[in-house]
């Protein structure tokens, strides 16, 4: 087990210094408990920016059944979303010390992913998309 973590860690080590367009703190290179806080504020921000951007195009929607769509497919992200990093970092009550940081680093991740999506459905509006 311990060596499917380390393995998993050493993936994930391209991330773990990247920044997004809005935070270039490296929260690697502080104590743990340091990590998992820094690291979660990180999370926290880029969950931010997609609820943000999840708004602007709420607000853009004038059409009830597409605003419909829109939270269906925003609650179902969520939940696949919070998946995926369970399916990552594994169960909550097995994570260990570095649980909280690699739960926050997925969190990030999967946000940016998000992120990308909400973007791609604003420029196209610009462009004349129908959403």
């Amino acid at each position: 087990m311990k060596r499917y973590i380390l393995i998993f860690i050493l993936s994930l080590s391209p991330h773990l210094n990247a920044s997004s367009e809005t935070d270039e703190t490296d929260c690697t290179i502080l104590n743990q408990s340091s990590m998992n806080q820094c690291m979660g504020i990180k999370a926290e921000r880029a969950s931010d920016k997609v609820n943000e951007l999840y708004e602007e195009q709420m607000a853009y929607l004038t059409d009830t059944q597409q605003k419909e769509l829109l939270l269906k497919s925003q609650q179902a992200w969520l939940k696949y979303r919070d998946a995926a990093c369970n399916y990552v970092v594994g169960p909550e009550e097995s994570r260990g010390t570095m649980g909280g940081f690699l739960w926050a680093d997925c969190i990030m991740e999967q946000s940016k992913q998000r992120e990308s999506t909400l973007k791609g459905y604003i420029m196209c509006r610009e462009n004349g998309c129908p959403y």
